[in-house]
């Protein structure tokens, strides 16, 4: 797997938790926290991975972030999964919405 997939898998990874939360709830408020933080970081190194951006400040930029959902999209399209069945369904559900 090169860098931008591990990026890929590691921000879904983290993203699913987050959406799970929203869609079913029960998860540890901390645990949700980390989860953003991480969500954060990721989406930070894959941009820069992508050379869209030269610094964290530019991650908040509409382009920026279209970019980010659409390569994420197009990851799970290639048949991304958890694991865990709920994780993925939360997970599909909140990209069809962005």
């Amino acid at each position: 797997m090169d860098t931008r997939t591990v990026l890929l898998k590691k921000l879904c990874e983290q993203s699913a938790k987050i959406a799970a939360n929203t869609v079913y709830g029960g998860y540890n408020l901390l645990s949700i926290e980390n989860a953003k933080g991480q969500v954060e970081a990721y989406s930070i190194a894959i941009l820069l991975a992508y050379g869209k951006i030269t610094s964290p400040e530019e991650l908040e930029l509409d382009e920026n972030m279209e970019f980010l959902a659409k390569v994420v999209k197009e990851y799970l399209k290639g048949g991304f999964t958890t694991g865990d069945k709920r994780l993925d369904d939360a997970l599909l559900f909140s990209y069809q919405l962005s």
